[in-house]
């Protein structure tokens, strides 16, 4: 897992190709980086400077990298960096809107919201254990959370007692916005109500990693990994395109 929505990475001179773009996030750029006279960067005074990345997800900015932010921009240009789209996951500000992806619907639908673990699930991924049992095979009990954990999971599990006891309601329907239009499942809805790509250091909800479970599974609401990328637009994802849902029946 990487760094939150901040990460930037170099746009070539013509429209960014996405392989460039996956392989340069997180890379730090050397100060021959910027300096070299003929390298493939894309130098600018603003972002108006930039070529298109190419791919609805991302925008040109125009910035010395971290490392180099004390150089004069009178005297040494800029170079071209793309970076993560600021896309809000905030339901009030899809009321109203012929662009809701579905994401309001969901929200208000009681099947996608709730959450929980009944007693024949008892023992299974986000679920206690069972009275005088342990965990299904695989998993391992958490003191702090009281359910049952995968420790090999790609993010960790949080429990449906998670979201009550901390007013997060619909925080994984949020979250699944954010992965449908990144097409990308470690993104979430962090505190600001802004989509980023998640923090293993955050607490969830606060822009932390972290898949809600429900019945001993992800919630249904998730599309997850391989499923995610064959459903989701992609590149020319747009704003009015249907976000990517489970269903929730």
């Amino acid at each position: 897992m990487t760094a939150p929505i901040s990460s930037t990475v170099p746009v070539a001179s013509s429209l960014l190709r996405i392989g460039v773009l996956t392989l340069a996030f997180g890379s730090a750029f050397a100060c021959s980086a910027i300096l070299r006279p003929n390298d493939d960067v894309e130098r600018c005074g603003t972002a108006e400077d930039c070529s298109s990345t190419g791919d609805n997800r991302y925008v040109p900015l125009c910035k010395f990298d971290d490392e180099n932010t004390d150089l004069d921009s009178t005297q040494i240009d800029k170079i071209c960096v793309a970076d993560y789209r600021s896309v809000s996951c905030n339901p009030m500000s899809h009321l109203g809107s012929s662009m809701t992806n579905g994401f309001v619907d969901a929200l208000d639908d009681s099947a996608c919201a709730s959450v929980v673990c009944s007693e024949e699930n008892l023992g299974k991924a986000g679920c206690p254990r069972p009275s005088g049992g342990g965990c299904d095979a695989g998993l391992e009990f958490d003191d702090t959370l009281n359910v049952c954990v995968d420790p090999d999971a790609d993010q960790p599990v949080i429990p449906h007692t998670f979201l009550g006891a901390n007013e997060l309601t619909g925080q994984h329907i949020k979250d699944q916005f954010c992965k449908s239009f990144f097409c990308d499942d470690t993104f979430v809805c962090n505190a600001s109500q802004q989509c980023e790509r998640c923090d293993p250091d955050a607490a969830y909800g606060e822009g932390g990693c972290g898949i809600v479970y429900s019945e001993g599974a992800p919630a249904k609401i998730y599309v997850l990994g391989d499923a995610l990328e064959a459903a989701c637009e992609g590149p020319d994802v747009e704003f009015s395109a249907p976000a990517v849902f489970g269903s929730c029946d």
